[in-house]
């Protein structure tokens, strides 16, 4: 059986609960995730494109976005250093114990493999 999803972007605001002003906004982009499994394993497949944060408050002169949001300028504070790269890359196998794929001798049977690149963060 394959699973295959893909996301383009998932983005959420973080809105401050008295004033209900936009506080930081915050984006997950590309990502993909890739599930097969057989009788006797499982190969997971996960990456993530871009992962960014914005301060949307306009410090040191923070204004109301609910009356002004076309002056508000996103400053980003977290981002991928590189942005042709994705900032990250899981690849999971698991064998079953009977899998001659499986490293018996060793008892091991699952492998994990993660590849991350470089990601900026800016102080105000």
């Amino acid at each position: 059986m394959d699973i295959h999803v893909q996301m383009k972007e998932v983005a959420l605001r973080l809105i401050h609960q008295k004033t209900r002003v936009c506080m930081a906004e915050m984006s997950l982009r590309d990502m993909k995730v890739k599930v097969v499994m057989k009788p006797l394993g499982m190969n997971v497949n996960l990456s993530l494109g871009d992962m960014q944060i914005f301060d949307t408050t306009n410090y040191p002169e923070t204004i109301d976005s609910n009356l002004e949001y076309d002056k508000v300028v996103p400053y980003e504070m977290i981002g991928v250093g590189e942005k042709s790269k994705k900032l990250m890359e899981v690849s999971f196998i698991q064998y079953d114990p009977k899998n001659p794929e499986a490293d018996k001798e060793n008892n091991i049977y699952s492998y994990v493999n993660v590849e991350m690149q470089s990601i900026k963060i800016n102080v105000l």
